[in-house]
């Protein structure tokens, strides 16, 4: 029997709303697929410039040190514009050298020991240690054998000291001794650097702080602004394999300082985290020189190859101004190219 022109007509209108119901579930399925895709995109945008800006921020993880070794105002370090690909070898007579230097250039003939005048330094009587065989004990008025450049630094670390912090007792108990000996102590061995320094205090300070403690947490606080580190700090320990020393200072120049000091890293800390930048991913920092001005340099690791030379390869190009390198103490150098 033939179906009435009205029910037709009832079937075909169901059939039209159910396409259309469709359609809009697909749509909406489409749109939420993009945004998805969209939001996705940008985060990995967001963390792949992040990762480029905290150029060290999963390394400082890695090494531990969550403690604060200075707590001094510090540059922290930041990503330096794209470096030139090309590169310059040169060649490193003495694969032994790698043993030498810990951040400050190895020596020459203008950056060995110079001597000066210590500044804001207590004077005490040179005699009381005329007798103990370490030379020279420094005292004010006298020569201190340290490199010029570590030498400058110090005396613009104790002047800022005694400006901010009024009349100073500092002194010097020991610098530069010259022959360690094979079994002397870590400290010992910092001194015959000719970049180290450890400090007392004489008298006794009338408000009971120790070179340590109240006032004079000022240099620990600071020391980092001037290319100096506590070379051993209690809480570093672990990293450094010596008990807590605050009062030896060791100089290894305002690049590598003030890095440390931004990341709360000892010297071992450090060496060990430059040993994962090469001269084709540098660590890249940002410091302010020994005048105050905003500089950036790459720092890198070159390991010590066999047989009498090392080849280092040297950043080159219009932005490079300059370089030097240093011994880590081990097994290759520290390179830092200096950035226009």
């Amino acid at each position: 029997m033939p179906k009435e022109p009205g029910k037709i007509r009832s079937e075909y209108l169901f059939a039209a709303l159910m396409c259309i119901v469709v359609a809009l579930c697909l749509t909406v399925v489409i749109v939420t697929n993009s945004c998805s895709a969209d939001d996705q995109s940008g985060q990995n945008d967001s963390e792949s410039g992040t990762s480029s800006d905290a150029v060290l921020s999963g390394q400082t993880e890695s090494t531990g040190s969550d403690a604060d070794v200075s707590g001094g105002t510090q540059s922290d370090a930041v990503s330096a514009p794209s470096l030139p690909a090309d590169v310059e070898n040169v060649t490193l007579n003495s694969p032994a050298k790698a043993t030498e230097g810990l951040l400050v250039p190895l020596p020459t003939s203008s950056s060995a020991s110079a001597g000066g005048q210590l500044q804001n330094i207590y004077s005490w009587n040179a005699s009381k240690y005329a007798n103990e065989g370490e030379h020279p004990y420094t005292y004010s008025g006298t020569k201190l054998e340290l490199r010029e450049d570590a030498l400058t630094a110090f005396n613009a670390m104790t002047t800022a000291f005694r400006e901010t912090q009024g009349k100073t007792n500092l002194l010097v108990n020991r610098a530069y001794l010259a022959s360690p000996g094979a079994d002397a102590k870590a400290a010992e061995k910092n001194l015959a650097s000719g970049c180290a320094v450890e400090l007392g205090l004489y008298p006794a300070d009338p408000d009971g702080d120790s070179i340590g403690s109240g006032k004079f947490l000022w240099l620990a606080d600071n020391c980092t602004n001037y290319g100096y580190i506590l070379r051993y700090p209690a809480e570093k320990s672990a990293a450094t394999h010596e008990s807590g020393n605050a009062g030896l200072y060791r100089y290894v120049g305002f690049e590598h300082a003030a890095y440390m000091g931004a990341n709360h890293l000892c010297l071992e800390e450090y060496l060990e985290a430059v040993r994962t930048y090469s001269s084709a991913s540098p660590l890249r920092v940002s410091y302010k020189d020994v005048n105050g001005l905003d500089k950036t340099c790459a720092v890198y690791f070159v390991p010590a190859t066999g047989g009498e030379a090392t080849q280092l390869p040297i950043l080159s190009g219009e932005q490079v101004t300059g370089y030097t390198y240093s011994g880590n103490g081990s097994d290759g150098f520290v390179v830092t190219c200096y950035l226009s």
